[in-house]
């Protein structure tokens, strides 16, 4: 959760960091003029016009705003506000962020140095070319990045008995949600999401809402084939 920094996020965090720990009397001095301070500056800042979030902060701030303009979906705007702030940090400043030259020298590391694959190269590409493009107003940037692919690996793949072991490791919180996440391929947001009202005992069907692409997916126990996913268009 993001919150602004003021009088009311200071007398928070004393409630909640400061006061929930026994603190020697000095301590407390100390903690109550460095937030003094802080409320202090933070009233130049803004008799004077000056700019108190950070760089990361404001990156975050315009692609999230700039990503609801556009309907990204959540997910979407996170993604790619996480690697614009990946990114702004590497550049240092907001100048520098600014600069397409500063964007392909970034993901030409990601590429040359990381060695991050296809997947997450183009993950970035597409997160910076949001940036420029509906943060930055530039009409076209073209970054002259070349993606590699990575070459095939064969995937490790655990076998029934070891995942029923695993799964056998687990406390009876966690067992019931493991089980139906491998028994019917949900990814771990859409467990995490799912209600009661989602899982259909009659039926032997579970609704998946809000899934990747922002779909609502019927996920159905098919007796023959197994689970069986029919997604909204």
């Amino acid at each position: 959760m993001s919150l602004e920094a003021g009088r009311a996020v200071a007398n928070r965090f004393w409630r909640e960091q400061v006061r929930t720990k026994q603190r020697k009397r000095w301590q407390m001095d100390q903690w109550m003029g460095a937030m003094h301070w802080f409320l202090h500056w933070l009233e130049i800042c803004a008799a004077r016009g000056f700019e108190v979030r950070s760089l990361a902060e404001r990156l975050k701030g315009a692609i999230e705003s700039a990503g609801a303009r556009r309907g990204l979906a959540p997910r979407t705007r996170a993604t790619y506000a996480s690697w614009v702030v990946r990114y702004g940090q590497w550049a240092g400043s907001a100048r520098k962020a600014m600069d397409p030259a500063a964007g392909r020298d970034f993901l030409t590391y990601q590429v040359e140095k990381r060695k991050v694959s296809f997947a997450t190269q183009k993950q970035a590409l597409c997160a910076l070319v949001f940036f420029f493009k509906d943060v930055c107003g530039m009409e076209e940037v073209d970054l002259e990045v070349k993606l590699h692919k990575t070459p095939p690996r064969i995937p490790v793949v655990l076998r029934l008995e070891e995942v029923l072991a695993l799964v056998d490791k687990l406390t009876e919180t966690w067992k019931l949600a493991a089980l139906l996440q491998y028994a019917a391929g949900l990814r771990r947001s859409e467990v995490m999401s799912l209600r009661i009202k989602d899982v259909d005992l009659v039926r032997r069907t579970i609704t998946v809402r809000q899934g990747k692409g922002d779909k609502d997916c019927l996920v159905w126990r098919d007796l023959q084939s197994g689970f069986a996913f029919d997604c909204a268009a």
